[in-house]
């Protein structure tokens, strides 16, 4: 992520428009929506959800080559 895009997107507050911010890839209107705290990942809580990605790639890997 560029330097000038983070600076702008995580110093914002929710609900707002920010922009235009200018990158080396072009000008930028960031929409913050909302803000979501970060949580540590645990495998319990994600088991199911990689063996199902697990599984599809197996199936595609099996049968759709």
């Amino acid at each position: 992520m560029n330097q000038e895009f983070e600076d702008a997107a995580f110093t914002s507050e929710a609900a707002e428009i920010i922009g235009p911010v200018r990158t080396e890839d072009g000008f930028h209107v960031i929409k913050f929506v909302d803000k979501v705290v970060a949580k540590e990942a645990n495998y319990e809580d994600a088991k199911d959800e990689i063996e199902s990605i697990l599984f599809g790639s197996k199936v595609q890997e099996e049968y759709y080559v």
